[in-house]
């Protein structure tokens, strides 16, 4: 018997080598992992929808999270407060106007501190349980609360706009401004030491520690971005601080298309080294339009020639003249910062001042920062356009996209 048999032929078979650098090298749908800046694939976070969307507001401005763990936002346009509680969404308070609520913090009570924006600030208190709300205080040279802070003899510090006052209110209501700068508005504040505070400007850009019994202050950077939205207190003592331009999507999306692979390599620390130049004084006459004292992301919109508002932003009541009672005060000798980025490097970014006064550059995208706060050692930070979360690990130098 004969049997034949036919053996194929076998080509040879080469083996090829793939190196990942960015997350720009992926692409497809990426279920539960995200990729890192330097290329590598994590797990993700678990994302849950605490809301869908509602037709009573399209922008929340703030949250707090209670002692029964609740949640409570302060929502737009319409300035109503909404709690999250068992799954089920409710008002508990609004504006009897079309105040803007743009501010919130927590009382050691469980009560909520709520800056009221609009033709005059005014702060109230307000019961989440029972939501009955009563006046604080009443500003009468500031008409936006951008900032709250709480201080452990029941005084609050407010971060206002648009004269550029940072204000001390006692329990009893009465006021005193500790300091009027030659800024539009303050942003964004955080404590340090006892009496000490960081704070963040609007247009120039300046992260600035103030002794908030004396009123002394001092420069501690210079933004390349006109608004600082965002501070938070590094573990070693350090301050991060986000500083945040206006990006459009169309910008977005060139900035993308133009980023080659590799991942973008962090700013070395470097001292500071030059004088800022000096705030420009602000028109006093009451026929200019102040509309552009306004923080930039929150500013009357263009529109087009249907009318329709393009990128539309949610947009507070119209500013109305306030004249201020005092001049500004020119404060001690500025300190040195260093020099701004290269032009079109990026719309926003995020750097790290050390406790020796140096700065470095964490985090920059062509996108605008919303918020930020630390997990940690790391950041989160929130942006638009397009909602992208990301997490920041300024220890590895990494970036991640959390959520979209």
């Amino acid at each position: 018997m004969l049997v034949l048999g036919v053996v194929p032929r076998v080509s040879a078979i080469t083996t090829s080598n793939w190196t990942h650098s960015s997350e720009s090298d992926f692409t497809g749908k990426m279920e539960s992992v995200v990729v890192s800046s330097r290329g590598e694939l994590l797990l993700s976070r678990d994302i849950q929808k605490l809301v869908e969307q509602d037709p009573r507001f399209d922008v929340v401005y703030a949250t707090l999270k209670l002692a029964d763990g609740s949640i409570v936002f302060s929502t737009g346009p319409a300035g109503a407060i909404m709690k999250l509680s068992g799954g089920k969404l409710t008002q508990i308070y609004k504006p009897s106007d079309t105040s803007l609520a743009s501010a919130m913090a927590l009382l050691p009570d469980g009560k909520l501190l709520i800056g009221i924006s609009g033709h005059n600030a005014r702060l109230i208190q307000l019961d989440p349980d029972s939501g009955e709300a009563k006046d604080i205080f009443r500003a009468t040279e500031a008409q936006f609360i951008w900032a709250i802070h709480v201080q452990a003899d029941g005084s609050t510090i407010l971060a206002t706009g648009p004269n550029g006052q940072l204000l001390h209110v006692s329990p009893d209501g009465t006021s005193r401004v500790i300091v009027q700068l030659r800024q539009n508005n303050i942003l964004s504040l955080m404590p340090l030491a006892e009496d000490m505070m960081v704070i963040g400007t609007d247009p120039d850009g300046l992260v600035i520690r103030i002794n908030t019994k004396t009123g002394e202050w001092f420069v501690l950077y210079d933004a390349a971005e006109p608004e600082i939205v965002a501070l938070a207190s590094a573990p070693d003592g350090g301050i991060y601080a986000a500083g945040t331009s206006v990006v459009t999507e169309a910008a977005q999306a060139a900035a993308a298309a133009q980023a080659g692979p590799g991942r973008p390599e962090v700013a070395p620390d470097a001292p500071l080294h030059r004088e800022p130049p000096a705030p420009p004084e602000r028109p006093d006459d009451p026929g200019i339009d102040k509309s552009d004292r306004l923080p930039a992301m929150l500013r009357p919109q263009e529109q087009d020639e249907d009318g329709e508002d393009v990128d539309a932003a949610p947009v507070p009541p119209p500013v109305v003249e306030v004249a201020p009672s005092t001049a500004p005060s020119a404060g001690p000798a500025l300190s040195p910062a260093p020099a701004r980025p290269v032009e079109g490097s990026g719309g926003s970014a995020i750097y790290r001042i050390s406790a020796g006064g140096f700065v470095s550059e964490v985090f920059r995208r062509n996108l605008t920062i919303h918020s930020m706060a630390l997990s940690g050692n790391n950041l989160i930070v929130g942006t638009g356009p397009d909602g992208s979360i990301f997490e920041v690990r300024p220890n590895t130098e990494e970036v991640l996209m959390v959520a979209r």
